[in-house]
């Protein structure tokens, strides 16, 4: 009844296990679809910046506003490469983020292969034990004629007086 249970909490271990691999799953794939917006997002800031330069060229023949213009251009390549470091920086911690996921997935994956290894152990040892007990029970009817339950009994009430309750 015991290696019943147990069985039974092994089962319901393995099930959650697998849910909580399959939101796993899900939130690597949401950081992965993250990731590939980020990087055309940072394609489309590098085409904007090249923009902004070409046209700081063009304008160059007229000075004062030349002067102007480069100087408010500057400040928007400034902000577009602090953009740009922060947004590669936000991918560098992603892909980490997913490695350590991987790893973490990897190792649920070995526990899950552990514990199903143990459930087939467990319960091939029960049959075999169930086994036992018949052939044992099926011995005993042959060699004194007495109902099987009665050897059961005996053993029960060895079991209730000799070792401790738990």
């Amino acid at each position: 009844e015991h290696l019943v249970a147990d069985t039974a909490v092994l089962s319901e271990v393995f099930r959650l296990q697998v849910q909580h691999n399959k939101n796993i799953e899900v939130e690597r794939d949401n950081l992965s679809n993250d990731i590939a917006s980020m990087q055309q997002q940072l394609k489309d800031e590098r085409a904007m910046r090249k923009l902004k330069e070409a046209a700081v060229a063009k304008k160059e023949s007229l000075y004062l506003r030349t002067m102007a213009a480069r100087r408010s251009i500057n400040e928007s390549c400034v902000e577009q490469e602090e953009l740009i470091e922060s947004i590669e920086g936000g991918i560098a911690e992603k892909q980490q983020e997913m490695e350590e996921m991987m790893e973490v997935i990897a190792s649920k994956d070995k526990d899950i292969e552990r514990m199903k290894e143990e459930l087939q152990r467990a319960t091939k040892r029960t049959e075999e034990l169930r086994q036992q007990q018949s052939a044992c029970i099926q011995a005993y009817e042959a060699a004194t004629g007495q109902p099987g339950e009665k050897l059961l009994a005996n053993f029960r009430y060895v079991a209730e007086t000799w070792l401790p309750v738990k």
